[in-house]
């Protein structure tokens, strides 16, 4: 989105895209009967164990037997999600890295081929102990068993509500086992898709899973774990199994039922959006279990982006498996809660992608493709997010909302917009927005990061209320009047709101000298979760009730940046946000972007607070 996009959140972006992408060599492919899964033939550590910090290099390689390109991932920290992509992996991938905190991380390798089919294999990396003692060794005339006793152990690792990932372990109380067979049958409609350090089948409800060939003896008093990977239909539940058996010895008894599901919210009232964009890229940082719905009218789901051919690319900045898989669980938990969902199309970077698929020649096509994917993912509509809208692509801009209102006449459209330099309007409002503002159901004004080193500027505040001047030209009452001096209905009209801030070196405040002013940080650095763990403190923040935002000052710096200045939302500017909102009769905001305002360490109810004075203040 705008400068968010054009700051430090489009290296972000460009490196995902350069890091995880690769284009395949042209080739002639060889129909195959099934595709086969790819193979991992090399996944190791040059360390495993010892004291924290632990340096090691892992070392990784697949190859596919159908010739298909690899996607290789790393999941490096253990939190169920891609950290690392590194595209092929073919030719053999080392990866220096260094394990800070003591504990156990699973590291997993996952590897996905062109049409989807994929396998894993993890490696446990443990710091900070010693290395556990093997078990010693039993009485050479034990008196046996009369059968083996064992305990399973079943946790789910990551759950996104249509995929999972789980580990087993398998404890063995008895004998030595040589060689083990672990069975057990899913409660729900769960259907794993592949596995590492064992080999499982899956017949209906029914699993089974035989040891890998190097993992097969369990000692006496030793463990074994193996995990997979593994989908089921969203809005149906992932119930742990509790019964299992091992090498036909029962473990377990049934579990109780679980609890039933929280109803779902009501349908929003009123004419007010809150559209929230809610980005792949960035999904650890707020999981689906924690979005706050009743702060949202319409989740902006992002992204997916345009070829110039009219095309499009669905990898939601995750990748072509899990990029999709994630998407359609954000648009069901939506639905699920009565919220509409708004595909997020094109962002920064993707403009000249953008005049290409909608220009005459391929425009048919790209409004084809656009329509099939929202069908596809069940959206209720498109955010046309066109960076820059120059004055050439007007008339593009317009045919291509013309032909999709044509073709859907419900369909949602929304449109972001630039925020306004009070100096120069008509550099971003223009008349040409007033003409099209009937094609879209919202005009949404970026009015975020509306600050930076320029010159004739003096320092000033991301995403002021009021207050500006000829030397701070921004403000989103300035934006809101100049659009609307335009043609723009003001019920169409929704402003920015930041869940970042912006650092800066050489002022330790508004309205200063802006030569040897240096913008450090913005957007993802400086989310308002890092800015409240990392920067904040009693005693740096100030309240600027001209400009009606909060900012941190300090000389010496603070947080990880050494920020002098720190310009920011929180709670009370939003209220004010809502309150001119309310009072102007706008259409609503929008917010960029929800995942950079969740506190997860926080107490519970107050974990989400930027959300909690969204809803209070504009949907009361």
């Amino acid at each position: 989105m705008s400068k968010t996009h054009l700051g430090l959140g489009s290296l972000l972006l460009t490196a995902l895209v350069s890091c995880g992408q690769q284009a395949a060599p042209s080739r002639t492919l060889t129909p195959q009967a099934t595709n086969r899964v790819p193979t991992i033939t090399a996944f190791s550590a040059s360390k495993t164990t010892g004291p924290a910090p632990l340096d090691t290099t892992l070392t990784l390689q697949a190859s596919d037997p159908d010739g298909d390109t690899l996607s290789c991932v790393l999941d490096i920290n253990g939190d169920g999600y891609g950290d690392l992509n590194y595209g092929s992996c073919v030719s053999p991938k080392t990866q220096p890295y260094t394990f800070k905190q003591a504990g156990i991380t699973k590291v997993r390798l996952m590897v996905t081929d062109a049409r989807g089919a994929t396998t894993a294999r993890e490696i446990a990396i443990t710091v900070g102990g010693a290395v556990p003692s093997p078990s010693p060794n039993p009485d050479p005339t034990p008196t046996p068993p009369t059968q083996a006793a064992f305990d399973v152990t079943y946790k789910v690792d990551s759950d996104w509500k249509s995929g999972f990932v789980a580990t087993v372990t398998v404890k063995n109380n008895g004998p030595a086992v040589d060689g083990w067979t672990l069975g057990w049958s899913f409660d729900g409609d769960q259907r794993i898709t592949g596995g590492w350090n064992g080999t499982p089948t899956q017949s209906g409800k029914a699993v089974t899973v035989k040891n890998a060939s190097y993992n097969g003896n369990i000692p006496s008093g030793g463990t074994v774990s193996f995990g997979f990977m593994g989908e089921y239909p969203y809005g149906t539940s992932n119930p742990l199994p509790s019964v299992f058996t091992v090498n036909g010895v029962k473990v377990g008894e049934p579990a109780p039922p679980p609890p039933p599901p929280p109803p779902p919210l009501p349908a929003p009232s009123g004419n007010t959006w809150v559209m929230g964009y809610y980005v792949g890229y960035l999904r650890g940082l707020y999981p689906l279990d924690a979005v706050n719905w009743s702060a949202l009218t319409h989740l902006m789901l992002g992204r997916v982006t345009p070829n110039s051919d009219g095309t499009l690319n669905t990898t939601f900045d995750i990748d072509t498996v899990n990029g999709p898989l994630w998407a359609k669980a954000a648009v069901q938990r939506a639905h699920a809660n009565n919220r509409k969902v708004i595909l997020m199309l094109g962002g920064a970077g993707t403009y000249g992608d953008f005049v290409g698929a909608a220009n005459s020649a391929n425009r048919a096509r790209f409004i084809d493709n656009l329509l099939k994917l929202v069908d596809e993912y069940g959206a209720d509509g498109l955010d046309l997010d066109w960076e820059p809208i120059q004055t050439g692509d007007e008339a593009s801009l317009k045919a291509l909302a013309e032909g999709l209102k044509a073709r859907r006449p419900n369909l949602l459209l929304t449109l972001p917009v630039g925020w306004v330099n009070a100096n120069f309007p008509s550099w971003e409002a223009r008349p040409y927005f007033g003409q099209i503002a009937p094609l879209f159901d919202r005009i949404n004004i970026m009015s975020y990061a509306m600050n930076g080193v320029y010159g004739g500027w003096q320092s000033w505040h991301s995403g002021a209320l009021a207050g500006e001047t000829g030397s701070t030209p921004s403000s989103v009452m300035s934006s809101v009047d100049a659009y609307a001096n335009v043609g723009v209905p003001l019920s169409k009209i929704g402003l920015g709101i930041g869940f970042f801030g912006s650092c800066f070196t050489g002022v330790t405040g508004p309205n200063q000298s802006s030569a040897t002013m240096k913008l450090v940080a913005d957007d993802n650095v400086m989310s308002y979760a890092n800015i409240m763990t990392q920067y904040a403190s009693a005693g740096a923040k100030t309240w600027d009730d001209k400009a009606k935002v909060p900012y941190l000052s300090s000389s010496s710096g603070l947080g990880p940046q050494k920020c002098n200045f720190v310009s920011y939302e929180d709670p009370q500017s939003i209220t004010l946000k809502g309150q001119y909102a309310r009072q102007k009769g706008l259409g609503g905001a929008i917010v960029w972007n929800i995942n950079q305002g969740y506190l997860k360490d926080a107490p519970v109810g107050s974990r989400d607070p930027l959300m909690d004075a969204v809803r209070a203040a504009f949907l009361p």
